[in-house]
């Protein structure tokens, strides 16, 4: 009868044993599930700010003003290159006639976002809806375009390419030293100023 107690005791001790090492284990896998998944979701929450604060900031255009070699105050981009205005454009309405083979060599300004201004009057500044459906910044109407051969602040590669591409001063009008604009003499009653010559590629 002792034996038998005493076999019957160890075999309560083994079955305790086994039942507390399966329940600690039970409790460890999940706590560090729990650890795990609360990591996970402070890490998505961190990558989803991150990416909230980024789409916000993806699209913004800073329109600056800068001197420029023989043409005085030119609107410049948030890098410092200028941007320019095509003759072949028309501020009224606002609308882009460069389409094509023309925008490898003069790349629209952009915005999907908002356009931050300094040295500009913002009222002049706006957007016109392009043949594809992007919004093209507009500077007293007129579209707004980089130099693709411009790489460098203070570039003025692309002034009176193929006779109808200009600098656009912070009025919207063509830059020119001392005032006035370019070829039209300042005159700007939102037409092309009928200078062609094609591209200026």
């Amino acid at each position: 009868m002792r034996v038998r107690l005493r076999h019957d005791r160890a075999a309560v001790l083994a079955a305790l044993g086994l039942a507390t090492a399966l329940f600690t284990g039970a409790c460890s896998d999940g706590t560090s599930g729990g650890t795990s998944g609360h990591g996970d979701r402070s890490g998505a929450d961190s990558s989803a700010q991150a990416g909230s604060s980024t789409s916000q900031n993806e699209g913004l255009v800073r329109l600056n003003v800068a001197k420029a070699n023989g043409i005085g105050s030119v609107v410049t981009d948030g890098q410092g290159l200028t941007l320019y205005r095509f003759d072949k454009d028309t501020a009224k309405p606002p609308k882009s006639n460069c389409e094509g083979e023309c925008l490898k060599a003069w790349p629209p300004v952009l915005a999907d976002g908002s356009v931050e201004a300094s040295g500009v009057d913002k009222s002049l500044i706006g957007t016109v809806t392009r043949s594809d459906g992007t919004k093209q910044v507009t500077l007293a109407g007129w579209p707004l375009y980089r130099f693709a051969s411009d790489t460098a602040p203070g570039d003025v590669k692309g002034e009176g390419k193929g006779g109808a591409w200009y600098a656009a001063a912070p009025d919207g009008k063509k830059a020119k030293a001392n005032g006035g604009g370019g070829k039209d003499g300042g005159k700007d009653n939102g037409k092309s100023s009928g200078n062609s010559g094609g591209y200026g590629y």
